[in-house]
């Protein structure tokens, strides 16, 4: 092991190398920080999409889509928890296709922000029944659940979540059918969670 002294020496002769060294760690601890703090969250709608309010109908070419609440449940029909410690949230959603063709193996069309969780698992699409929705019928207005399962007291009654709405675009593309394809968030609202009341 080298010793105090001669790292000294080493110091005086090398100042750019251990000004280096001492960067990397820096930019190391910092990364760590950066890290451990987790991921990124809006105070507020995300930047660059309309605003609109709970139970508000959010329209495009494609589909109309209305955010009817959120609720904080411990179980739900239809739905198998990864870990049954963790809490559901369940957004309440009415949707209707406005094409005059099935709108097959539906998209993400509203999001929990921040995307990266506090959830341990994604989200699945539900019927109120529980079965799992597999189409958007035309011209049919279709209640649904959309629910993401969340770490205990990660999202507590009563608090407020950002829900964005997401739209896709019709296009024609080279080597491809054309279809909607594309899905950005274009909308957002803030919804406070609500306990239980399914």
């Amino acid at each position: 092991m080298p010793s105090l002294r001669w790292l000294r020496r080493y110091a005086r002769e090398h100042p750019v190398v251990v000004l280096a060294v001492t960067l990397g760690y820096a930019l190391l601890a910092l990364g760590g920080v950066a890290w451990a703090s987790g991921p990124d969250t809006y105070e507020g709608l995300p930047p660059g999409v309309d605003e609109i309010a709970v139970g508000e109908e959010h329209r495009n070419g494609e589909m109309s889509v209305r955010v009817r609440g959120a609720h904080l449940v411990s179980s739900l029909p239809g739905y198998s928890p990864f870990d049954e410690s963790n809490d559901v949230v369940v957004l309440d959603l009415e949707v209707e296709n406005l094409l005059e063709e099935p709108i097959i193996d539906p998209f993400q069309v509203a999001a929990l922000h921040p995307e990266a969780g506090p959830w341990v698992r994604d989200y699945t699409l539900l019927h109120l029944d529980g079965s799992r929705l597999d189409a958007f019928q035309p011209a049919l207005p279709t209640r649904i659940r959309l629910v993401y399962e969340v770490r205990p007291d990660a999202i507590p009654a009563g608090q407020d979540v950002v829900v964005s709405l997401w739209d896709r675009r019709f296009v024609e593309e080279a080597g491809y059918l054309p279809g909607w394809r594309h899905p950005e968030p274009t909308a957002a609202l803030s919804v406070p969670v609500q306990e239980g009341g399914l």
